[in-house]
């Protein structure tokens, strides 16, 4: 697994979530929950993650993150 994407919101982490689904490329979202803990973490700690399951698919998920 590789994080490559931390978003602004969870609306824009799942948007990206599905984009990279529609390329065949599986994702998940982690600390989708975390922001109300935005202050007691550093803020980009708190905001949710993107991360594909597989290394592999790096190449492949940059141009769609772009």
């Amino acid at each position: 697994m590789k994080r490559v994407h931390t978003a602004s919101n969870l609306p824009e982490a799942q948007l990206l979530v599905d984009q990279l689904g529609a390329h065949g490329i599986p994702a998940r979202i982690f600390n989708a929950n975390a922001s109300s803990l935005a202050g007691e973490l550093p803020v980009d700690v708190a905001r949710p993650q993107v991360w594909i399951d597989r290394d592999a698919d790096l190449a492949r998920a940059k141009p769609v993150i772009a």
